[in-house]
């Protein structure tokens, strides 16, 4: 008698159809558009019943927005695995924002759209999106504090302040590039100089 599919084998099952459909949505979205693929041309390229792709996400634009979280994760993470030791401020700052920026150049007409569908978006993907965001304020703000602590910065900077101005400041420029074609070094040339007039008076000696 066939044994009964484990919690951990569904999870693990349920987690290798849900990549395998961003995978596969991603390939249509540059091949095609985002505008001319369907849910169901996802679905048939995959090898998967339609209404199994609208189990793990509810329309295409969740399809979008776990694109662009899942590539927002991988960049921040190889950032962090790949930070020069003995950084500058800046050069910790600058670090993870180069990285994101590299990962959009690859395929800019596909990035606008990741920014364009994705802006305002509601339900859960939407939502995550958003606490993503949030967390990247939220880890800024630390680095930024454990600088202070060490003496880096002065002792009366507001770091919840400098985050949201750093945060800030990316996603102007992402955004600001992206709508001419982004060119990574120029782009993280001006997010440095503004990083530097965000920071003027609070980094110390």
């Amino acid at each position: 008698m066939d044994k009964k599919p484990t919690q951990t084998n569904r999870q693990k099952q349920k987690i290798e159809t849900r990549d395998l459909i961003l995978k596969t949505a991603r390939e249509l979205f540059l091949d095609r558009g985002y505008e001319k693929t369907t849910m169901r041309d996802i679905a048939n390229k995959a090898g998967l019943g339609t209404g199994t792709a609208f189990t793990h996400f509810p329309d295409k634009r969740s399809i979008l927005a776990a694109t662009l979280y899942n590539d927002i994760e991988d960049a921040l993470n190889q950032a962090f695995e790949s930070l020069p030791p003995n950084s500058s401020i800046i050069e910790m700052l600058v670090h993870p924002v180069r990285m994101i920026f590299e990962h959009f150049a690859k395929t800019p007409q596909l990035s606008k759209t990741l920014l364009k569908e994705t802006l305002f978006m509601q339900g859960p993907w939407g939502k995550r999106v958003d606490i993503q965001l949030q967390r990247s304020i939220e880890l800024t703000q630390k680095v930024l504090e454990d600088l202070k602590n060490n003496g880096q910065l002065r002792a009366d900077s507001n770091c919840e302040i400098l985050a949201l101005g750093v945060i800030s400041h990316y996603l102007s420029i992402l955004y600001w590039g992206l709508a001419q074609d982004i060119e990574v070094e120029k782009q993280v040339n001006i997010f440095q100089l503004l990083l530097e007039s965000l920071l003027i008076g609070h980094i110390s000696g």
